[in-house]
């Protein structure tokens, strides 16, 4: 056997075992990145290894042929399996997806087609290599093999991939600290070894080799990646990617060699340094690789002093930069060389800022946690206390003020006290200090009480002074418990009480009494017995709300009591259980002997213990007071409201009682009144007859007396309205007509209407037309000589009054010369749309004699209209109790009411007043008359 022959077999069981074991161990730290690629790798140089060697010892040349084919199943794979693995030991695992990795086994997978099927087309080998025997085994000689087009495809492709690797692999060791980076070049020179050393029988470059080196460098490749897995400690200490470890990772990384200089760092590292150095005033310089450790880190020179020289630390670190507190966990690892040497450190902060912030509040929430405990337990306590059957009102005050120190923040120092209806209620001594926080107890929306809590000693400040915010809810929340269960009791107690009451009303209410004393003294039994007391007692009040009268005392008084009865006596001179009627509401003693300045009573009265007194109102007035004494316990809220219900439905009693006699005294007084209205209704009708005789009469006069003939004019149109409030009115007006073709004119109001009014009427058309003979020319002459023949009848009543003349003038207008007489001043209408008032007011006629009356003049055109009236007009008033007005409301009135024609007018100035009064009936007499110049 020849010596090459011998070496062959061995170095090819070299391959095997040493590829099955590297297949092993890497599937054993399957963990580690890229240990199952490197796995399927070495399986792969295992297969590829043994189908050598069946090929080696196969008897046939056939059967080498097939297993030299099967070598290709290997030889297709491992590229793209190394590839995988240099793209995962390079860190660029995103590369990788399950799509990518199907694509890149394509090309394998049409090798192993074109392999078993090349007889059929050639595109694999035109020629393929010949098995030649070597003594008993063969060998298969390449170089008599011809390469097809598929052949070149795959070795191209193969050897991209592991040339891509290779490069991937010295790529990622530059970056790495010396001992990643000698296992990064040992497992990159394995691989050029591979892929150098299956390039020989593709290309032919020694053509007189007669056997395969593939299965040389598979061996040569195996024990390259021995020495880095043992050697290197691959697969234990792989290097993930710089990308990864450095750019990405959110912790600050720095590697160290052995003389503590700068060999890389990551960017979260860089900006931890930057804000050190700006932090002293310095900036970072661009690049630190080689920069001594001690200047790198001079801002934290006294948090570093202690780890200068270890090599292997794991602690916690803070550090202060610009105000800022930072909180890191510190790990140092030592870089190891192959011989056990340390070539350097690598230096590791993880912010545990964060975490530390987590830590406090964590912290913070299980104190919190177990004050909201105590709170509950607390809260559970009182409802187990309201629970308890029998337990009274003042039992559960008194248990629950005992079980509300625990759960305060500092119980040793904690006192409680409930107060309700000013009693107090105490577990221990309580002492009053400064540091209190309290909550009212609400019932029924009044305040009833409260719970108080107290800090014996000063604690530091917290939510509320020393109390926590927490506690401020708990303390709110004992209250408005409280105060539910008070209003629950009282509530029953209420319906207990309610029941009774009804019943002793319902009794009292189909009881027939024969006096209103017999139905008080009836219910002060009732009332006494209600409220469980031993004594009571009813007075009236007297109307002047000055003086008290004893109407009842209840059987037990007058079976106690020897002292005389004084049934009258003032308010101000009886004792505190008259402090209702001053107060006008219910007062409760519940210690009446240590009230001071309670008046006493009188030797031989009933002893009284405790009392309580009810005010009885109609309205606002206190009508009288009730009250009752010794009930054995102290009297409370549900008391008060029973005695004011009961007293109260009892005087509506009696006030019904005293309107039913009322009633029948008004009765019997009725009866003889309608038979006294009976007797003078007879006569009223009589009298009634006679009166509306003399008014018909009186209304006939008042007719034949008011002048309404229009006197005729070519030069002057007259309209009037005449409205008289009654049947007859107390206004008057007259025209007369001389014979120099003007015209006068006589308004006057008379105060008062009806029949009184209309007699002066008649008195003042007589006086009227005598001086109109007289001096009808002159205004002011004639009123004054109007008031003097007047002045002796009107004692009681007065006239205002107007007098004018119309008086023609030469260039066609004409000329109204008038005396007013306190009366509305006329209002005059111009042609062009304008309304004012003229003239002056002047005084009342028939006030006093001797009275001096001012003319008036004013010039008017064709067109121009003069009105006036009565206060009927001004006067009318509507449903608001507004009135026209005798201003410019006035005048506005009569400007809304113009019209082509007087009669016009003056019809809507009389609707614009019926309109204005809305339905209300006219108050006083209504005359308006108007004049147009033609």
């Amino acid at each position: 056997m020849h010596w090459y022959i011998i070496f062959y077999i061995a170095i090819l069981m070299l391959a095997i075992v040493a590829y099955l074991s590297l297949a092993v161990y890497s599937f054993r730290h399957r963990v580690v990145v890229g240990a199952v690629a490197f796995s399927w790798f070495s399986s792969l140089g295992a297969l590829g290894a043994l189908a050598e060697g069946f090929s080696f010892l196969s008897a046939t040349p056939e059967l080498t042929h097939v297993w030299f084919n099967v070598r290709f199943v290997s030889l297709a794979f491992i590229p793209v399996v190394w590839g995988i693995f240099a793209i995962q030991y390079s860190g660029r695992v995103r590369w990788l997806n399950r799509a990518r990795v199907a694509l890149l086994c394509v090309i394998p997978v049409v090798t192993q087609i074109m392999i078993w099927t090349n007889d059929l087309h050639g595109l694999w080998v035109t020629k393929d290599a010949v098995a030649v025997p070597a003594d008993h085994f063969m060998l298969m000689d390449t170089t008599a093999r011809i390469p097809g087009p598929w052949f070149w495809v795959h070795s191209l492709y193969g050897y991209a991939l592991l040339f891509l690797g290779v490069v991937l692999i010295l790529q990622v060791s530059l970056g790495m600290v010396r001992f990643y980076r000698r296992q990064a070049l040992v497992l990159g020179v394995g691989t050029l070894i591979l892929t150098l050393g299956s390039m020989i029988p593709t290309f032919l470059p020694i053509p007189v080799l007669k056997f395969n080196p593939i299965t040389l460098v598979l061996a040569i490749s195996a024990l390259m990646f021995g020495w880095a897995i043992f050697g290197y400690r691959f697969l234990d200490l792989v290097p993930v990617a710089r990308s990864l470890l450095l750019e990405s990772i959110d912790d600050a990384v720095i590697a160290l060699d052995a003389q503590s200089r700068v060999l890389d760092l990551n960017p979260a590292m860089r900006k931890i340094l930057a804000e050190g150095f700006r932090g002293s005033g310095r900036t970072l310089p661009d690049s630190l690789i080689g920069m001594p450790g001690d200047v790198l880190f001079e801002p934290w020179e006294d948090m570093a002093r202690p780890f200068l020289g270890k090599t292997k630390v794991r602690t916690e670190i803070s550090s202060t930069i610009r105000g800022t507190e930072r909180h890191y966990d510190l790990l140092i690892a030592p870089l190891e060389e192959q011989r056990g040497g340390i070539s350097g450190r690598i230096v590791l902060l993880h912010d545990i800022t964060d975490r530390k912030a987590t830590e406090k509040a964590l912290r913070e929430k299980t104190r919190t946690l177990g004050e909201r405990v105590k709170e509950l337990n607390c809260l559970f306590g009182i409802s187990e206390i309201v629970r308890r059957p029998g337990i009274s009102l003042d039992e559960i005050m008194q248990e629950t003020a005992a079980i509300i120190p625990p759960a305060w923040q500092y119980p040793e120092i904690t006192r409680s006290r409930i107060t309700l209806n000013a009693r107090s209620y105490c577990a221990a001594e309580c002492v009053e200090t400064r540091w209190r926080q309290a909550a009212d107890i609400m019932v029924n929306g009044r305040k009833r009480g409260e719970v108080e809590v107290f800090y014996l000693e000063e604690r530091d400040g917290r939510d509320e002074g020393p109390f926590l915010l927490e506690e401020r809810s708990l303390i709110d929340a004992i209250a408005e418990r409280l105060g539910r269960v008070v209003e629950r009791r009282w509530a029953e107690n209420d319906l207990r009480l309610s029941e009774a009451r009804l019943d002793a009303l319902h009794t009292m209410n189909n009881r027939k009494f024969a006096s209103e004393k017999e139905l008080i003294e009836y219910a002060l039994e009732e009332e006494v017995r209600l409220t469980g007391s031993e004594i009571g007692y009813f007075h009236f009040v007297k109307e002047d709300g000055l003086n008290l009268e004893l109407f009842a005392w209840s059987k037990k008084v007058m079976e106690t009591c020897t002292a005389a009865a004084d049934r009258h006596y003032p308010l101000n001179l009886a004792g505190i259980w008259a402090d209702c009627v001053r107060q006008k509401r219910p007062v409760v003693h519940n210690d009446y002997q240590a009230i001071p300045d309670k008046k006493g009573y009188p030797e031989g009265h009933s002893h009284i213990i405790r009392h309580v007194s009810v005010p009885i109102f109609d309205g606002d007035r206190v009508m009288a007071v009730s009250g009752v004494a010794n009930k054995p316990g102290p009297y409370n809220e549900p008391d008060i409201r029973q005695m004011e219900l009961f007293m109260g439905s009892v005087w509506k009693m009696v006030v019904r009682q005293r309107a039913e006699e009322a009633l029948a005294q008004a009765l019997r007084d009725k009866e003889a009144l309608v038979k006294k209205l009976e007797e003078s209704e007879a006569a009223l009708r009589d009298r009634n007859e006679k009166m509306e005789f003399d008014l018909s009469i009186a209304q006939s006069a008042q007719k034949s007396i008011i002048r309404t003939e229009k006197p005729e004019s070519d030069r002057i149109r007259i309209e009037y309205r005449y409205m008289p409030m009654e049947r007859v009115g107390g206004d008057y007006f007259s025209f007369y007509k001389s014979g120099e073709g003007s015209i006068s004119f006589f308004i006057g109001d008379v105060s008062g209407h009806g029949i009184s009014a209309a007699l002066f009427i008649a008195l003042l058309k007589s006086i009227t037309d005598r001086v109109f003979v007289e001096c009808g020319d002159k205004p002011d002459e004639y009123l004054r000589r109007v008031n003097d023949g007047l002045v002796d009848y009107l004692q009681s009543n007065f006239i205002t009054a107007i007098y004018g003349i119309f008086i023609s003038e030469d260039e066609g207008g004409m000329r109204l010369r008038y005396a007013n007489g306190a009366h509305i001043k006329p209002i005059v209408m111009r042609a062009g749309g304008e309304c004012t008032f003229n003239g002056g007011a002047g005084t009342l006629i028939g006030v006093s004699d001797g009275m001096e009356f001012e003319v008036n003049e004013v010039n008017l055109g064709r067109g121009d209209r003069v009105f006036v009236l009565t206060d009927g007009i001004p006067e009318a008033a509507n449903q608001k109790k507004e009135i026209i007005g005798f201003e410019d409301e006035l005048t506005d009135l009569f400007c809304r009411s113009r019209d082509s024609t007087l009669a016009g007018t003056i019809e809507a100035a009389i609707e614009d007043v019926t309109v204005f009064r809305n339905g209300l009936p006219q108050q006083d007499d209504i005359t308006l008359i108007g004049f147009e110049v033609l």
